[in-house]
């Protein structure tokens, strides 16, 4: 069974998420937004065994804390779309400089394409592209969860595909949106659980 929590971090409140394997003690981060001692805390407490740092999209604000992650967990796989590399490599592009923000480079283990699959636990995470706020950004689905942040739905075909991507492996068309929104109100996250 997977474990689901989330912070709000970041000088853009965004959410990070948090997945833990309650099996094997692994753990995934999804967007890790800036460096937090929140977010080693509740890692530290889960066991400490970072597998992953998966990213929906380069942008700094969901990239921000992903340098000092690995650095403290060498072992964890960062994972992103092999279409947003240039992003990780020019902050006029990821979006840093406009913030007047230095943005800490870092090297992508694992360069994902549509449709791949990586093990989390005895569970398959796979990523799905869905450009759109950004050309190479993209949405991971594990279990009933499907993960995407920047607002992934600027396109109606994105949101066609990702129902696509749902009814071609185990799941059922119902489809649940959650928007998750930070304490003031607003949000720019969205968990779909597919039920």
């Amino acid at each position: 069974m997977i474990n689901l929590e989330f912070l709000v971090l970041g000088r853009l409140e965004n959410n990070t998420f948090v997945l833990t394997d309650e099996e094997t003690g692994e753990i995934a981060v999804i967007d890790p937004s800036c460096e937090s001692d929140e977010l080693v805390s509740l890692i530290e407490q889960k066991g400490g065994n970072l597998k992953y740092i998966l990213l929906t999209h380069g942008h700094f604000d969901h990239v921000g804390g992903v340098k000092s992650l690995k650095d403290r967990y060498c072992d964890a796989k960062i994972c992103i779309s092999k279409d947003e590399m240039k992003l990780l490599k020019d902050d006029s592009l990821n979006g840093a400089n406009i913030h007047r923000l230095k943005f800490d480079a870092f090297d992508v283990d694992v360069e994902l394409s549509d449709g791949d699959t990586i093990m989390f636990g005895d569970d398959e995470i796979r990523f799905i592209t869905t450009p759109g706020h950004t050309a190479g950004s993209g949405c991971y689905i594990t279990g009933n969860w499907l993960f995407s942040a920047g607002r992934p739905l600027y396109a109606w075909q994105n949101l066609y595909k990702i129902f696509d991507k749902s009814r071609s492996g185990r799941f059922r068309i119902d489809i649940v949106l959650i928007a998750l929104l930070n304490a003031d109100g607003t949000g720019s996250h969205l968990v779909i659980c597919i039920v």
